[in-house]
């Protein structure tokens, strides 16, 4: 046997690299995180996503939910969505009260809007 010859690698395939050719190669080309969410963006950090195509997505993959009235709100239908720093909050429209704001107020309270309505066993 000849020592004389070194053995080496030519990687074929263009998404791996290295020695033996084991090492895959962080591209958007070759592993793309952001397949129906965004397009892929080589970064020093690595791969991730811009433009999510989901305006209420965001995040580096653009998977995470925006947490908004818009975009996740709890509400039933007639209830009105307001944004907080904790999250979407519900609340009745003027003049209705109870469960998804089905119970409509008696119409002396609602119509005067100086006075708070207040719920009050019968």
């Amino acid at each position: 046997m000849n020592d004389d010859y070194e053995m080496s690698c030519r990687c074929t395939n263009p998404c791996y690299e290295g020695a033996n050719c084991d090492q895959k190669v962080a591209s958007c080309y070759c592993s793309d995180p952001c397949v129906g969410y965004g397009t892929c963006v080589e970064s020093i950090t690595g791969l991730m996503c811009d433009d999510c195509t989901d305006p209420c997505n965001t995040g580096a993959q653009c998977r995470d939910r925006r947490d908004t009235c818009e975009c996740n709100s709890p509400c039933d239908t007639y209830e009105i969505c307001t944004d907080s720093k904790d999250g979407p909050q519900c609340s009745c429209p003027h003049c209705y009260t109870g469960p998804a704001c089905s119970e409509k107020v008696d119409s002396c309270v609602c119509n005067n809007p100086a006075q708070t309505m207040v719920n009050v066993g019968v």
